[in-house]
């Protein structure tokens, strides 16, 4: 209850619990934030990060509506549709778990809250970001790098990187056809009227069967007219259509009756960045060991275009790391480990995730990040208690995660 159910319903002293983004500030054609979840900086200022009850009343809401929106497998029937058209972040992807999330141009993701002094939301982010593309057995799922790129750095995937990881399902590369996509979904008959067979007739007095005969059907008017409107989807071939409403700049588009999309190769720089430091990923064990390999990289000098673009962007992970704060990061790296071993749960790890992010709120670093944010200074905070990962010890992390 700790979420209200619609926008309409906040009041303004519950401004704190959700945080919906700025859409309605935006000009036209700019980057959306849809949302967040909700605002670190107002948990500090209304005093929330020092009353238990109240912080573990927000992050069980948030996994509530994390668990409502996934559901359950063979047993949620009525699938949820999301389409972030903008940046996703932190709790705010929690509205990203159902069964369809349809990403656009602008779509993005990314975690900003080591940048807090902050670990996971309890979204179950250890459990699936260990798994990228496991459930459609995508690249991605050959490089456990992807989800540790994300968790560490902050980096923000894309559209691309997002299908290519799992992260979304849909590719919808004209965002002018949306208005008629939600046109189209509020037509469709309800889920009960997804039928081609009638059930059979039972006799007086005789109990009615729980097979469901037509389950296979369920649902599929809904895939198909998804499909229809997507470029490509998380499992279809990549077709995009051709630049300028389907015609070359050569082209005149009235002597093409029947226009043929363009084929062009998929890709996701957060995949092949997973795929090019995959030693690094697999042979070191902490995150410092991680951080240094980066470092080593970084510094690397090469007449190679190809490692040379590799020493780039061994640089970029190097500056993003080193700006978060170290406890955050020890913290979400151990973390990973858990969640990504054999046997855990989805569930599991939402709780581990809600104790962790309790005490992080607790930490010194949070109350020194919103203090810095709040008091209108816009600069990178970077004056964490621990200089360095070296720094944090391991009966500091294990105190966390206790």
């Amino acid at each position: 209850d700790a979420l209200p159910t619609s926008i309409l319903e906040l009041e303004p002293k519950d401004e704190f619990l959700i945080d919906t983004g700025d859409f309605m500030k935006r000009p036209y054609n700019s980057i959306f934030h849809v949302s967040g979840g909700y605002d670190p900086k107002l948990v500090y200022e209304t005093g929330m990060h020092e009353d238990p009850a109240s912080l573990q009343e927000l992050l069980n809401g948030v996994m509530d509506l994390a668990k409502a929106i996934h559901g359950k497998p063979r047993v949620t029937q009525i699938p949820v549709v999301t389409m972030p058209h903008g940046l996703v972040n932190d709790a705010g992807y929690a509205f990203c778990m159902g069964s369809y999330v349809l990403a656009t141009p602008d779509t993005s993701f990314s975690l900003l809250n080591p940048s807090r002094g902050l670990s996971f939301d309890p979204l179950g982010f250890s459990f699936f970001l260990p798994r990228l593309g496991w459930e459609f057995n995508q690249t991605s799922a050959e490089y456990p790098g992807c989800g540790m790129i994300l968790a560490l750095t902050g980096m923000e995937a894309n559209a691309s990187d997002m299908i290519e990881t799992g992260l979304a399902t849909h590719y919808i590369d004209s965002v002018s056809t949306l208005g008629m996509l939600e046109r189209s979904l509020g037509e469709l008959p309800p889920w009960d009227h997804h039928t081609v067979q009638r059930k059979p007739p039972r006799y007086y007095g005789q109990p009615e069967s729980k097979e469901d005969i037509n389950a296979s059907v369920r649902n599929v008017p809904l895939a198909n007219l998804l499909y229809s409107f997507s470029a490509y989807t998380i499992t279809s071939v990549d077709i995009f259509s051709k630049p300028n409403n389907g015609f070359t700049p050569n082209e005149d588009p009235s002597l093409e009756l029947d226009p043929v999309p363009l084929y062009r190769s998929r890709s996701s720089d957060i995949v092949n960045y997973g795929a090019a430091f995959d030693p690094i990923f697999q042979e070191e064990k902490s995150v410092e060991g991680i951080l240094e390999r980066f470092r080593q990289v970084a510094t690397r000098e090469t007449m190679d275009e190809e490692e040379q673009a590799a020493t780039e962007v061994a640089k970029d992970i190097v500056k993003r790391m080193e700006k978060l704060s170290p406890m955050a990061l020890s913290v979400i790296y151990r973390l990973m480990q858990m969640g990504s071993q054999t046997g855990e749960t989805l569930e599991g790890c939402m709780e581990r995730e809600a104790k962790v992010q309790a005490k992080l709120f607790a930490y010194d670093d949070f109350g020194q990040w919103a203090k810095h944010t709040t008091s209108g200074n816009e600069s990178t905070f970077t004056d964490w208690k621990h200089s360095s990962l070296a720094a944090v010890s391991s009966d500091e992390v294990d105190e966390i995660l206790s």
